[in-house]
């Protein structure tokens, strides 16, 4: 059955300074700290009736499916929801709700983002941002159905964020956001952990995770504990690329998201996400993006 109509919309929007808080943070090249960013339940998505042109951002969104039936895409996959479907979408990554005539949803949702103290986002998938914080190996995971207990500590939480943000308390609202954060690891994830992780997953895994370092084929190769031959030609059959492609692609999308919230010199973001020289990465860019990194900063701004 269909959503009706919406119900009892309570909402939160963070506009206070940010303020550093290590109960949930993660460290990189620096040190990150949760911030929520808003939080809200009873949201009504009414049938859209043709295809919506997907949108993303900067930070993180768990949404949480209440009631009704629809669609929702999410990097061009398009996966049914229901009551109870979770929906864990990271910085930039494509998405949004696409309700067919007679469709509509009701959803819960919390955003919040990982800043340092110079503002800078951290812009990891949802599952490396979550293994990096636990120290746990998580594979990806962008949907999944909530069991009764999970939907319970989701649909909960995000209502105390919203009564602590009436409260002004950033402390407590990133307490309950770890906690939401633990009970998804709990359910979705960690499982995972006790699984034997294939070399091959183990060499993407550490790209995700150090993407902004110096590295070769020979320490990825270590790493998975295979010779770098085998690593390339079994990385390539799975992940459709080489490692050292795949390593660049990373870099590029994660300078992607620094050029279109930041207006750092693109000799910084190079550096940022991993190249030692900007001319190359300017290059390398350019042949993944089609246009160059200035120009793209343009064009992503440009209403």
């Amino acid at each position: 059955m269909s959503a009706a109509k919406r119900i009892s919309e309570d909402y939160f929007l963070n506009t206070r300074p940010f303020e550093p808080i290590s109960l949930l943070s993660v460290r990189t090249d620096d040190n990150y700290y949760a911030r929520v960013l808003h939080a809200e339940t009873g949201h009504y998505n009414h049938p859209t009736g043709k295809r919506l042109k997907p949108h993303s951002h900067n930070v993180y969104h768990l949404k949480l499916v209440t009631s009704g039936k629809g669609r929702f895409l999410i990097d061009n996959e398009l996966y049914p929801t229901e009551r109870g479907k979770l929906f864990l979408v990271g910085p930039d990554q494509p998405h949004c709700f696409m309700n067919a005539s007679g469709e509509s949803t009701v959803y819960s949702e919390v955003s919040f983002e990982f800043i340092n103290n110079n503002s800078e986002q951290i812009v990891l998938p949802f599952h490396a941002l979550l293994s990096l914080w636990l120290n746990q190996h998580c594979s990806p995971v962008v949907s999944l159905q909530a069991s009764d207990e999970l939907h319970d500590a989701v649909q909960s939480g995000i209502e105390s964020i919203i009564e602590q943000g009436e409260h002004d308390s950033q402390l407590l609202q990133v307490n309950i956001l770890a906690k939401i954060m633990f009970a998804l690891y709990k359910q979705a994830f960690r499982h995972q952990s006790s699984l034997h992780i294939e070399p091959i997953e183990r060499a993407c895994y550490y790209l995700q995770r150090n993407y902004a370092q110096k590295i070769t084929l020979e320490q990825l190769a270590n790493v998975a504990h295979l010779t770098p031959n085998y690593l390339s030609r079994y990385f390539k059959k799975k992940y459709g690329m080489t490692p050292i492609n795949y390593l660049l692609k990373l870099r590029i999308d994660a300078a992607c998201a620094i050029l279109e919230t930041t207006e750092d010199s693109l000799k910084y973001v190079s550096n940022r996400v991993g190249f030692t020289d900007h001319y190359y990465f300017s290059r390398v860019f350019k042949k993944l993006k089609g246009i160059p990194p200035g120009a793209y900063r343009e064009k992503m701004r440009t209403p």
